[in-house]
């Protein structure tokens, strides 16, 4: 893991209903994240993570800096998309401070 003052990581955690409707999510925001999100300049990575309790669905991406993730969240399908699910979640951003990993093996 590499640290950064300038990239910045949002953990955006989903609530739904149920398994279906967090399946329904999981495929709703791979789709956003493969067809718009992924094109964008300043776009690093994304993770998708749902719970086992069918309940929450957890999108981890990362951005080269705060101002290009500003400028991505204008494009016309991403303020679409927000819009879609902004009763589901509340986005916070992340300045990552350390990371460990095992390194090559």
């Amino acid at each position: 893991m590499t640290t950064s003052s300038t990239r910045i990581t949002f953990i955006n955690t989903f609530h739904t209903n149920g398994r279906e409707d967090q399946e329904n999510l999981v495929a709703r925001v791979r789709q956003e994240t493969e067809t718009v999100t992924r094109h964008l300049p300043g776009f690093l990575s994304a993770t998708l993570y749902r719970s086992m309790d069918g309940k929450t669905v957890t999108n981890v991406a990362e951005w080269r800096s705060a101002q290009e993730f500003k400028q991505a969240i204008e494009h016309p399908a991403m303020l679409a998309f927000r819009e879609e699910t902004r009763p589901l979640y509340q986005p916070v951003g992340y300045l990552c401070q350390s990371g460990v990993s095992i390194g090559n093996e």
